[in-house]
């Protein structure tokens, strides 16, 4: 029977049924399911919002984690590494011998990609804390 009030309302207890079957729930729907039929197209779309706000919450302070633990390790994750890598490139001979001299790329190419990669891991993980 549906309570006539708010006021008449009982607040489940520590003790209670309704609180044994909401501590036993282990996933989203067995914890709607412990909510009354009436209730449920209310708060159940709430609930799913608030599960899945709190499940991108803890994937972003994982995410901060790892990127803070790979600063003091001085290393970069796998995303980084992959996306900065020495391009292998063939040099016509008209180019490694110009008039000017000789020029040699790879040693500036070598010398940026770990700058990059310092600097992407420091957007990455400024833009996770923000």
């Amino acid at each position: 029977m549906a309570p006539n009030s708010v006021r008449s309302v009982e607040v489940a207890g520590v003790g209670s049924v309704a609180a044994a079957a909401t501590q036993s729930a282990t996933s989203i729907a067995e914890l709607i399911s412990t909510v009354p039929q009436t209730w449920r197209p209310a708060l159940g779309a709430h609930l799913t919002a608030l599960y899945r706000t709190a499940g991108k919450l803890c994937t972003v302070q994982n995410t901060i984690v790892q990127y803070d633990r790979h600063v003091a390790e001085g290393s970069f994750p796998g995303s980084i590494v992959n996306s900065f890598k020495e391009p292998k490139l063939q040099f016509s001979k008209e180019f490694w011998a110009p008039s000017s001299g000789r020029w040699l790329p790879a040693p500036l190419l070598r010398r940026s990609i770990p700058r990059a990669s310092l600097s992407s891991l420091a957007r990455s993980n400024g833009s996770k804390r923000s």
